[in-house]
């Protein structure tokens, strides 16, 4: 069991850096300030913000080959965004950004994602993917058939372009 975990967090960390790469999410997009005293949006969201973590969601469906449906985030940490995305246990309480990505289809990662000769690509309708809040680099990424909820995180904002 112990063993099958480990495994599973090298293999999202894989393919986090794989998509990470693939998506140009790096260090190179320094984030704005995280929230606007006054301002009165969901958590201090400023629409600079918003913004960024829609180009996020946007670079990785784009990077799957689909479009969004439908794409949320909400601010957590590092441990609890991971356990609620991909029931895998990592340290670290850092501040993050958790995004949901519904695909209009499902979302196919062939470029991204290593996968055995002639087996399927890793595919699903939803995209998970975590980011530091103050890198904004990608941590953790996942594909999944069914919508996690990120209300139990926190207060969830819709993203929009």
């Amino acid at each position: 069991m112990f063993q099958g975990r480990v495994l599973a967090s090298v293999i999202r960390v894989v393919a986090a850096t794989g998509v990470c790469v693939c998506l140009g999410c790096g260090s190179d997009t320094a984030s704005t300030a995280t929230s606007a005293a006054g301002s009165g949006s969901p958590a201090g969201v400023t629409p600079e913000l918003e913004h960024r973590l829609w180009r996020v969601a946007e670079g990785a469906a784009e990077g799957m080959g689909g479009r969004i449906e439908s794409a949320e985030a909400v601010k957590s940490q590092h441990a609890a965004a991971v356990r609620l995305t991909s029931d895998a246990i990592v340290p670290g309480n850092e501040d993050v950004w958790a995004i949901q990505v519904e695909g209009v289809d499902k979302f196919v990662c062939i470029r991204s994602c290593s996968f055995p000769a002639g087996a399927q690509p890793p595919s699903g309708r939803f995209i998970t993917i975590v980011i530091n809040a103050e890198t904004f680099e990608t941590t953790d990424f996942g594909l999944a058939p069914n919508r996690v909820d990120l209300g139990e995180l926190g207060s969830a904002i819709e993203l929009h372009e």
